[in-house]
């Protein structure tokens, strides 16, 4: 049998009860709020997946059932018996509470004559929830309450699904008779699937939020913006004070004028004590342009603003309800129409991990394969210095002269680098610096972990604590070699003598 397992409780401004709950019929679970509102009187039961609009707050009434109900289950339902003075729905909650004691509660609907909820627990009446008022005094539970039976347990089944359906009375009536498991099997058929799958859950979760986060950004926007009245009003202001400028007095805070001065109604302009008359009118023509350029660029947005919020809500509806049937591709396409469409995982996945492999500086292959990175400029190479590791390499040109930061992977390096490595390396070190013209100079050799960047240092400077020096003399056809191998995507550049 599907029960609806309760969870939170609040009490409406317009004497309602809210539970927060959730269905299970054995194989799927679906979250959403049970309401109880006697104002309605053809389903003062209702599911449903989001929760009711209003003022909702844990008090009076519902906090009450939160003492003598922490958790439980909806287990049963009675209806009012024919010809009886009033008409009511009692609903059976079995759970537990706050302490863990089990424990047991009755909650009344009544309809007519008088719309309210009443607590029953131990045969006592402890409070009653009406729309205007609440009473929480405990009185022997009314007869008419406690002496009617429950459902079977068929009609109790049909009446959950109807309340899926928003018509909870009209399947109470139809299974209170004596052939309630005909009328059950007759009644379940017609009703709609209300369980949603997961994927059409989360997207209708995230368009609420959405949702929510555009109203939200629509009351802030038009907030902001100046209604035409504001406009007019500045402008009437500046007009009155240009004709009646030789009435400010020094220091005056205000300008009053009345009814024959103004020909409408008497009118009060604020100024500016620190400011001149001409000082103050200035300031009042300038408000009125800022007004104007307000509305100029505000009332699109939130209009805007305005259409998205219909079109998430329409698409919010879709979602939402049961009846309306839709595919994983239809809301897919409302998603995507809504700008809400996610990347596929392989596609983010990929864009990932090339992102994480893109590495900073140009790339040049050595005589021997390993790759040598170096800097483009002061930022580039402060942030290939710090990208590499305490064992990598580092070179750059010794002297106090400027020039790019050479990086090598120090892997393959535990004691010391090649040769001719090392030499390739200080010929690119030298040709990226101030030395490029002299084809010669001293180039400094260190691991990573031997220079510091200290506090305040500006891009591109590094404080060297140890490091070998060599000097390097070299031809142009060898870094025109060098040059010839450098990792580039597209045509193979070409070294001429003068270009970097």
């Amino acid at each position: 049998m599907m029960k609806i397992t309760m969870g939170k409780c609040w009490q409406s401004g317009y004497g309602a009860i809210v539970f927060q709950c959730s269905t299970h019929d054995g194989t799927t679970r679906q979250k959403g709020y049970l309401e109880l509102n006697p104002a309605k009187n053809d389903s003062p039961v209702a599911f449903t997946l989001d929760k009711p609009a209003g003022d909702l707050a844990p008090k009076g009434v519902a906090t009450l059932i939160r003492k003598y109900l922490d958790t439980g289950s909806l287990t049963a339902m009675a209806l009012s018996p024919p010809g009886a003075a009033g008409e009511f729905i009692r609903l059976t909650f079995h759970g537990k509470t706050s302490a863990g004691d089990p424990s047991e509660i009755m909650l009344v609907i009544t309809t007519r004559p008088d719309r309210e909820i009443t607590l029953l627990t131990n045969n006592k009446s402890l409070a009653r929830l009406r729309e205007t008022s609440s009473y929480t005094v405990a009185k022997p539970a009314p007869g008419e309450f406690t002496g009617v039976e429950d459902l079977s347990a068929d009609g109790f089944q049909a009446w959950l699904m109807s309340c899926f359906a928003g018509n909870p009375s009209s399947a109470g009536e139809k299974t209170s008779s004596e052939s309630s498991a005909d009328a059950t099997q007759e009644l379940l058929p017609q009703l709609p699937p209300q369980l949603l799958p997961p994927w059409r859950r989360a997207a209708r979760e995230r368009v609420a939020r959405r949702l929510k986060t555009l109203k939200k950004t629509l009351t802030q926007d038009q907030g902001k913006v100046p209604v035409l009245q504001d406009v007019l009003r500045a402008k009437q202001d500046a007009e009155l004070l240009r004709s009646f400028l030789w009435m400010i007095k020094p220091d005056a805070i205000e300008l009053s004028l009345d009814s024959s001065q103004t020909g409408d109604t008497a009118r009060v302009i604020s100024l500016d004590p620190d400011k001149t008359p001409g000082a103050n009118l200035e300031g009042l023509f300038k408000k009125i342009k800022k007004l104007e350029k307000a509305i100029h660029l505000g009332s699109p947005r939130v209009a805007e603003m305005a259409d998205a919020i219909i079109r998430f809500e329409d698409a919010l509806v879709k979602l939402r309800t049961p009846e309306t049937r839709l595919t994983e591709q239809d809301v897919t396409a409302i998603l995507r129409d809504l700008g809400l469409e996610r990347a596929a995982a392989s596609q983010t996945s990929t864009k990932t991990s090339s992102a994480k492999n893109t590495t900073p500086g140009r790339r040049f292959q050595s005589a021997e394969g390993h790759v040598i990175l170096i800097g483009r400029n002061a930022d580039e190479s402060d942030k290939l210095v710090k990208l590499a590791r305490s064992q990598d390499w580092w070179l750059h040109v010794a002297g106090g002269g400027h020039g790019s930061h050479v990086i090598i992977n120090g892997n393959p390096f535990k004691t010391g680098l090649p040769q001719k490595l090392t030499r390739e390396a200080a010929i690119l070190a030298l040709h990226f610096s101030d030395r490029s013209a002299s084809r010669e100079g001293e180039v400094y050799v260190a691991r990573r972990h031997q220079i510091k960047k200290r506090k305040g240092m500006a891009a591109g400077l590094w404080h060297i604590e140890r490091a070998e020096a060599i000097v390097v003399r070299y031809e142009p056809d060898e870094l025109r070699d060098i040059f010839a191998r450098e990792i580039r995507e597209g045509v193979q550049r070409r070294y001429e003598p003068g270009t970097q």
